[in-house]
């Protein structure tokens, strides 16, 4: 079995690392993800109760689906050494799916680090990856509409609502919203925020 991922280069940003995820992530994720407040609003193929092998049982799935070929990139998110609270370990996870449809993006977070804006310093450096180096025209995002933290980035993102529908969600069905972002407009977006002295992000390391 493979030890990690290798599609998705290390990204920078001012506060994190995202990272390939390796095996040896598979406690942190089981000990951050296995958390209602965490998955209530995700996807309902997320089993729950959490088995406790479900971050091994997701890690094997990922690596096989890299050995096999799949377009998608996933990555671990890490605090820079230094800043407050530094676990030494993974907070969360982001998947850019340029083949994604309607969803081309996932993530969550730990909520021992919500309301700190790092998710979506996380997801700007993504829009980056996917807009600049894997050339995709545009993005389209979806969010449980009850997930307010995860719509939040979005419109700090200044994604564009599209329409609504209905999802299952791990709590139960839920309202869904649809946003998208092109890369026409991401870029001037980020042009805009450079001139206004706006946060820095980095290329690949």
């Amino acid at each position: 079995m493979l030890a990690r991922m290798t599609i998705a280069p290390t990204l920078a940003t001012t506060r994190l690392w995202l990272k390939p995820l390796a095996m040896s992530d598979a406690p942190a994720i089981q000990r951050r993800f296995a958390r209602w407040e965490v998955v209530k609003l995700l996807n309902g193929r997320v089993p729950w109760p959490y088995p406790a092998d479900g971050a091994e049982q997701f890690l094997r799935k990922k690596f096989e689906e890299e050995a096999a070929g799949s377009p998608n990139y996933t990555w671990g998110v890490w605090l820079k050494d230094g800043q407050p609270d530094d676990p030494k370990e993974l907070i969360g996870i982001i998947e850019l799916r340029p083949k994604g449809g309607t969803d081309s993006r996932g993530f969550w977070l730990s909520e021992d680090f919500w309301g700190r804006g790092l998710m979506t310093e996380a997801a700007d450096r993504v829009l980056d990856f996917a807009f600049d180096e894997v050339g995709m025209p545009d993005i389209t995002l979806t969010n449980a509409k009850e997930n307010i933290r995860s719509g939040a980035v979005k419109i700090r993102q200044g994604a564009t609502p599209i329409g609504e529908d209905t999802v299952q969600t791990v709590s139960g069905e839920k309202p869904r919203q649809l946003w998208r972002i092109t890369a026409e407009e991401w870029r001037a977006r980020r042009a805009q925020a450079a001139t206004s002295d706006g946060p820095a992000v980095t290329k690949s390391v």
